[in-house]
This record gives C-alpha cells, structure tokens and sequence, in this order.
C-alpha cells in the first residue's frame, strides 16, 4: 500500500469516529502537505528521513509542521496495527517538535467596550453580533455557539449543557450570567439553532464577518 491508500484509511477508520473540526484539519494537513510529498510512496519505504525532512521543509510555519508530524505518527502507529509496517517501526520516533510560542491577547476594558458598541450598530444577515457576545460571556468556543440548538439550554438553571458531541472537552454544563440569558430571550426561534445562519442551519460565513 501507498502512503495514499494509508491516508484512505486513516480518514475512513480514524477520522471518522472524530470531530468534525478534528476531520477537517486532518484532511488538510493529508491533501496540502503531507500527500503532494509522500502519496505515491510505499508506506513501508517511509524512512525517518523522509519524515524529518517534510519536517524540516515546514520549518517556517513551525505549528503545522507539529501537527503534521503528530498525524503522520497516528497514521503509521495505525499502520503496524493494519499490517502494514512492522511493530516498532514507525519513521517518526527521534524526529524533534519544534518549539512553540503560545500567543495571547487579552483585550483591555476600553477595548471591549468599543467592541460590544460596534457589534450593537453591525447589520447583518446572520446573529452575528450575538455570537461573539456569548463568546465574551461564557468563554465557549466558537463551534459550541455556532452548533448550539435550543433543546440544549436549560432556561431554570441558566445553562447550556453541551452534549459530548458537540464539546472538545466532553459534555459540560456552561453557566450564564444574566447578560447571556437577555441576549438569548431578545433571539427569535426561527431555527432549532440558536444562532442560525441565512437558510436555517448552523452559521455560516462568521469568519468572513
């Protein structure tokens, strides 16, 4: 089998039983940068230099260099597992992460108030301006908004409870302050979404915006 027969059955068996964000990640690292370099090759050829120097060719973009590393370290774990390379052969043992800088910017008091003013005059099509509000409120992630259906929110309690589906972490109970809840009641329900995108499912389009 080929590194690309691999990469079929990665994304079949593996990345199937994943989550959505998760699938969709591994099939760009798969398709942009690791299959234009190593799809034709044998999946038992693959050598640790082969690997260090995808790697290595990677260097400038240091973040998706590691995660490329970590999907190719699952895919020929799973290899071994499937027959395809011996046990305890696997090409990326010794190959070195490289370091990462965490980034973070924390919004300073002035700055989220001339936020919340310029999400109060945005017009658009979508709930926009509520999504990143709940966002400020709750520290969800953004996919936890964008998914969320009505039947989740437990109005009594002033939760929402995130199904383990629809949670990175697994199912959880997110708290709403009262500023969550007003923004909530002013929404109308013309979707099972919460915050519905132009034709009735999630949104869509939020990065753009």
């Amino acid at each position: 089998p080929t590194m690309a027969d691999l990469c079929a059955r990665f994304m079949d068996e593996h990345a199937s039983r994943c989550r959505e964000g998760t699938r969709r990640n591994y099939e760009i690292l798969w398709r942009k940068h690791i299959l234009p370099r190593l799809g034709p090759r044998k999946v038992a050829d693959i050598k640790r230099d082969d690997v260090a120097s995808l790697h290595h060719a990677m260097r400038e973009t240091p973040a998706n260099a590691n995660r490329v590393l970590e999907v190719l370290g699952k895919a020929f774990d799973l290899a071994e597992v499937w027959g395809m390379r011996p046990d305890g052969s696997t090409p990326c043992r010794h190959v070195q992460a490289y370091p990462e800088v965490k980034r973070e910017r924390i919004l300073s008091p002035e700055e989220i108030e001339r936020l919340w003013s310029a999400l109060d005059t945005l017009d658009c099509e979508v709930p926009f301006a509520e999504l990143v509000k709940l966002l400020m409120l709750t520290g969800c992630r953004v996919s936890e908004w964008r998914c969320a259906i009505w039947s989740w929110l437990d109005r009594d309690q002033r939760l929402l409870r995130l199904p383990d589906a629809a949670a990175k972490t697994g199912a959880r109970d997110v708290h709403l302050p009262p500023q969550a809840m007003a923004i909530l009641d002013a929404l109308p329900r013309s979707s099972v979404y919460i915050l519905p995108g132009a034709k009735g499912g999630p949104m869509q389009g939020h990065q753009k915006i």
